[in-house]
């Protein structure tokens, strides 16, 4: 019987797990993870709108992984032998015939100052501070930004932050201060973010302008406790939120695959690591080369984990895997007066505002937490 080892219990390990279930794979599966645990990290964001606490995007993965028949092994990755088909871990090796890497990424080293930022998306505890310093202000000035790894332009945390500022926009709004606050989005990686291509990028500056949102592009060089400074600008700010890049797992540049200068683990378009057949990557640890960019939206852990699941499965019946990812992405920012679907790819890149889709995250959000909480 094959094993099957997927390093990480995200919504890419989660979702890699199911689909090798469903895919009829009775290989064994060992789950590797500090903790049998899903933290849902859109759930994190709409807590700015709503009254959410910490168990409602904390899910116990116990009942799941003893449902689909995993074994859980708690422990923390320290590095990967593919010759020997060894993962290294603080406890001990676990040895696999296919492995998935859905580790996710971290945060890479941040900009002189960043003591005085908050990164809200880091964790429960963050975006509750940033919470409470919003709760303490009555207007000023705000600052939401994020930057890319110094050596890959294209290692970061873009949607999530344009998430971040448009609920941040909305919850203003709705509680009639908007007009007490002056907002800057500060990024010099969002023409990144929307692939160079003109059309989203002005139509983007376009409803920045229409609500109200002030745009730098330029390089940031510092923080302080009253705003930030680029080569040419001074920008005050009485709360700053920044998303530094993103890096690949510590032990990635030393793991014999092929990864970028982040540390990302770079694929092909079926979610192979370069150069080996039985090693997949699913989620934010990877970079797909059908998808220059870097990963950002949350439900692509969810369709790489499940390549990647039918990939192994198709190898484990003696096939050819076949599933690859698709070169075009979708992505929904809320406002409180319109929301926006983004489209970019390699043949459609448009921004359309009105258009009336909350209700799908609203959807997915209930799809994914029945999924893993509501196991039979």
């Amino acid at each position: 019987m094959s094993h099957v080892v997927i390093i990480g219990s995200g919504l890419a390990g989660c979702a890699t797990v199911r689909t090798l279930r469903q895919q009829g794979c009775d290989a064994s599966i060992t789950v590797i993870s500090p903790e049998p645990s899903l933290f849902y990290y859109p759930g994190l964001l709409r807590s700015l709108a709503e009254m959410r606490v910490e168990d409602s995007v904390l899910i116990n993965l116990k009942r799941f992984f003893e449902d689909q028949d995993v074994d859980h092994f708690a422990a923390n990755v320290t590095g990967l032998s593919p010759e020997a088909a060894v993962v290294k871990t603080d406890v001990t090796d676990v040895g696999y015939d296919y492995l998935v890497i859905a580790s996710g990424s971290r945060y890479s080293p941040s900009i002189a100052g960043s003591e005085h930022v908050i990164n809200p998306l880091k964790s429960w505890s963050e975006m509750m501070r940033y919470q409470r310093a919003l709760n303490e202000l009555e207007g000023g000035s705000l600052v939401i930004g994020f930057g890319a790894h110094q050596e890959d332009p294209l290692a970061f945390q873009g949607g999530p932050v344009f998430d971040l500022l448009f609920a941040i926009d909305s919850r203003l709004r709705n509680q009639r201060q908007r007009r007490s606050y002056d907002i800057t989005f500060a990024s010099p990686s969002l023409k990144h973010e929307l692939r160079f291509v003109d059309e989203p990028f002005d139509n983007l500056l376009s409803q920045f302008k229409r609500n109200h949102i002030h745009f730098l592009g330029e390089d940031i060089v510092s923080f302080d406790r009253d705003g930030l400074d680029t080569l040419n600008t001074r920008v005050p700010s009485n709360l700053t939120a920044f998303v530094p890049g993103l890096a690949g797992p510590e032990w990635s540049a030393s793991s014999g695959l092929k990864v970028t200068g982040s540390g990302l683990f770079e694929t092909n378009a079926a979610c192979q690591a370069v150069g080996h057949e039985n090693i997949y990557v699913a989620g934010d640890a990877g970079r797909f080369s059908d998808r220059p960019m870097k990963l950002t939206q949350y439900y692509l852990a969810d369709l790489t984990g499940e390549i990647a699941a039918h990939n192994i499965a198709a190898l484990a019946r003696g096939k050819t895997p076949i599933a690859v990812l698709s070169s075009d992405e979708h992505g929904i920012t809320e406002s409180v007066d319109n929301n926006s679907l983004i489209c970019r790819g390699k043949q459609r890149n448009y921004i359309r505002r009105g258009v009336p889709l909350t209700w799908s995250r609203n959807l997915m959000e209930w799809q994914t937490l029945r999924r893993y909480k509501n196991v039979s």
